[in-house]
């Protein structure tokens, strides 16, 4: 019985080949478009995993009202290192850290820029760099004891930034003050943090007294 369904079969495949091979494209192209969106899905899924497992599930970003604006904008609240040290007493908070930004004037080859420069305590820097967008691509990250020194994005190595890349080693001119490059960063993917300078919360009050 079987045999003679497989005969039927295969002389109705011969008989009208063209539909034969018209449906055999269309479940391969099926099939392949089912695979192909169940990979994109898998694919985005992770993506989403990996993101949230760099901004970690037990961290929180505490940001001044208005703070999402541009460079160099304010909003009406400012935070201060009292609110810093409220946050610290509150129980179950394990660690906290803290940055602050300004606009600068860059200098470096012969060339100006105005950029932000973020200034970061370097004894709670392990908390800012557990986030993931901290990586070197060149040099190392920045360690307690080091002033004078700065990490760059990567902007300033490969998107020409400078008509000449930016090194691990150079030297950086911000606000008239001579800075060392220790580390270029790997690229965040976002062109204004891969174009941020990063310096000890110290380095930064020398800058800015008043901030």
């Amino acid at each position: 019985m079987i045999s003679e369904y497989f005969k039927i079969s295969s002389k109705n495949i011969r008989r009208r080949k063209l539909r034969s091979w018209l449906t055999v494209i269309g479940i391969i192209i099926s099939i392949a478009t089912i695979f192909m969106l169940v990979s994109i899905s898998l694919g985005l899924n992770a993506g989403i995993q990996e993101q949230f497992r760099q901004l970690g599930t037990d961290k929180f970003f505490i940001m001044p009202k208005g703070s999402l604006g541009g460079p160099g904008t304010t909003g009406a609240v400012t935070l201060t290192k009292t609110d810093v040290n409220n946050i610290k007493n509150i129980g179950g908070v394990k660690s906290v850290t803290y940055m602050s930004l300004s606009g600068v004037k860059l200098e470096f080859a012969g060339q100006t820029r105005f950029v932000t420069v973020t200034g970061v305590p370097l004894d709670t820097f392990s908390v800012f760099q557990e986030t993931g967008f901290i990586n070197p691509d060149e040099g190392r990250v920045l360690s307690v004891g080091d002033s004078g020194k700065i990490m760059i994005g990567s902007q300033y190595k490969y998107d020409q930034f400078f008509k000449t890349p930016v090194l691990a080693g150079d030297t950086l001119k911000i606000n008239g003050v001579d800075f060392r490059v220790k580390s270029v960063l790997k690229t965040v993917g976002n062109s204004q943090d891969d174009k941020n300078i990063y310096m000890s919360i110290d380095d930064f009050y020398k800058l800015f007294p008043a901030k």
